[in-house]
């Protein structure tokens, strides 16, 4: 049978990110290219436990249906965190659970955007989220972005010349591919341009709390007296991504819409896994895990960055970030044909990484490629880098 798919299905693309997850288990392969948490960072004798224990005193409110609101006494738990944590203390605002963050920033656009509308972002943006929007037929805006990330005059004249933008999306710290954190200066002047222009800002936070050098930096949400900021939170790096669980805060006004597409969507967010985050932060030191997993994580970014140093040659600018996941590497001449080298680097080197072009918004070549440095081990780390030295003086 001839199938008759929707337009809005037509246009979906596979996710690059999905697919480069076949490159990442290839016969020999070395994988500089995932986005995932390492083995060590998840809790694992501690969630056996507790789920154990869930399971044996209440078996039946894990197992049944739950509100579409999510688990009552872990959005408690994430209110009173995230005031202690990151300074949201708005009295109009409210915590819905979601199937991880990535749900959150879809569901705001659902909420704020109708098709032909407008989603302003960083110059190269996460894939997933740009999948996401794009999904619901969107218009993706990048802005012009540099070392302390978008850039608020340009997002001024990505206004006047899209006035179909509605949402701004954002991951102040440790952007995903680059790195790169926002100041808090910046931050206060990305926050005003958007209140004066009445569109709202998506604050995607699933890196934050991977800090393993300099300070924290309040997030947008702590300052956000108008109500126009959606932060979306993530329990994925901090605890284990297959659990699903992330969560949106923000005016219980939006909250109310986004408990509407969960009933009609997916009902609510898996009630076993919400319960056992809740306990996981009830039973265990959450922060002294977070700095466990941050001083590992620091150890084998520095390392990383140190090797790229002695590899690669000075045309190469590779940021070191002070937290997050990623190192983002550019050709500054502008000459490397990204694509061609990433693929002969995976096919003869056996090393993948990604391509800097699958997170270009409007397309166009990046000349950069991002590597990942919290799943591999120090030792496949050197061995990666020494292939994309070679590859790097073969290229061609």
């Amino acid at each position: 049978m001839e199938y008759r798919f929707s337009d809005k299905v037509l246009t979906l693309q596979p996710s690059a990110i999905r697919e480069l997850f076949k490159l990442m288990v290839g016969d020999g392969i070395i994988a500089l290219s995932g986005g995932n948490p390492a083995k060590e960072a998840f809790p694992v004798k501690e969630i056996a436990e507790i789920a154990k224990d869930i399971l044996e005193r209440e078996p039946v409110e894990a197992l049944q249906y739950s509100i579409s609101e999510g688990y009552t006494p872990l959005r408690e738990q994430i209110a009173a965190y995230a005031k202690e944590k990151f300074g949201i203390r708005r009295r109009e605002d409210a915590v819905l659970i979601t199937s991880g963050a990535q749900q959150a920033n879809d569901m705001a656009v659902k909420i704020f955007c109708n098709e032909g509308d407008a989603v302003a972002c960083d110059e190269v943006c996460f894939i997933g989220s740009l999948s996401a929007f794009k999904s619901n037929n969107v218009e993706i805006v990048g802005v012009k972005t540099d070392d302390k990330g978008m850039i608020p005059e340009k997002l001024e004249q990505a206004l006047e010349n899209h006035p179909n933008i509605r949402v701004i999306y954002l991951i102040p710290n440790f952007q995903n591919p680059t790195g790169v954190t926002m100041p808090l200066e910046r931050r206060h002047q990305i926050y005003e341009i958007a209140r004066a222009h009445k569109v709202m800002i998506i604050e995607d936070d699933p890196y934050g709390q991977l800090r393993f050098r300099g300070e924290d930096v309040p997030s947008i949400k702590s300052f956000d007296t108008e109500g126009i900021v959606c932060y979306s939170g993530s329990f994925s790096k901090v605890v284990a991504p297959g659990l699903r669980a992330g969560y949106m805060i923000a005016d219980k006004k939006i909250v109310d819409r986004g408990t509407l597409l969960k009933q009609f969507t997916d009902v609510h967010t898996n009630i076993l896994a919400q319960m056992i985050v809740y306990e996981y932060y009830k039973r265990y030191d959450i922060e002294e895990h977070i700095r466990k997993i941050s001083r590992f994580y620091g150890e084998k970014c520095h390392y990383m960055c140190e090797l790229l140093k002695k590899t690669l040659p000075p045309e190469i600018k590779c940021i070191e970030p002070d937290g997050g996941m990623f190192v983002w590497c550019t050709d500054v001449t502008g000459k490397l044909d990204i694509d061609a080298f990433v693929k002969k680097l995976a096919e003869e080197y056996k090393v993948a990484v990604i391509s800097g072009d699958v997170f270009m918004p409007a397309g166009g070549k990046s000349h950069s490629f991002r590597l990942n440095f919290t799943v591999p081990e120090k030792d496949e780390i050197k061995k990666a880098l020494r292939r994309l030295g070679r590859r790097w003086h073969k290229r061609s």
